[in-house]
């Protein structure tokens, strides 16, 4: 004759099982199934980018090397951060990911501050890149943000 606290023993048991399996697909679906390329912070920054390429095709030629692949190297840095860090397998990889692209979002912006003060870019050019920098430096910082709650 088996007891009663057998039997609930077993029933907990096996809710605990089941809690635990829908812990674990939550999280899958929270955090593996997230894509890099829905998130609005990304798609700006790619912009970004983009915007980055276009003006420097019109740098001094003997600036190839110089400032022009500095800020492209910095602009795509920005996006591949943000999609490495949210490949990660946990919250505090996808933080120091998303960081480092905040760096190089900061080190671009000086960048474009060197361009114009070097005559490479106008007044116009400089305001809709810093813009655009703005925007993508408020998204990042909110991702951040976000990604620090879960920590």
């Amino acid at each position: 004759k088996i007891s009663f606290y057998y039997h609930v023993g077993c029933w907990l048991l096996v809710i605990g099982c089941w809690l635990s399996v829908i812990g674990c697909c939550w999280y899958f679906l929270y955090f593996c199934a997230m894509n890099y390329y829905d998130l609005d912070v990304w798609k700006k920054c790619r912009e970004l980018t983009k915007y980055i390429y276009t003006y420097t095709k019109n740098f001094p030629k003997d600036e190839l090397f110089g400032l022009t692949n500095q800020m492209r190297r910095s602009a795509v840095s920005i996006p591949s951060n943000i999609a490495e860090g949210i490949g990660r397998q946990s919250t505090k990889e996808t933080l120091h990911f998303l960081h480092i692209a905040r760096g190089s979002l900061y080190e671009l912006e000086t960048q474009i501050f060197l361009s114009f003060d070097l005559n490479f870019i106008d007044d116009k050019i400089q305001t809709e890149l810093l813009e655009c920098t703005l925007t993508c430096k408020k998204l990042l910082n909110g991702t951040i943000a976000y990604f620090k709650k879960l920590a």
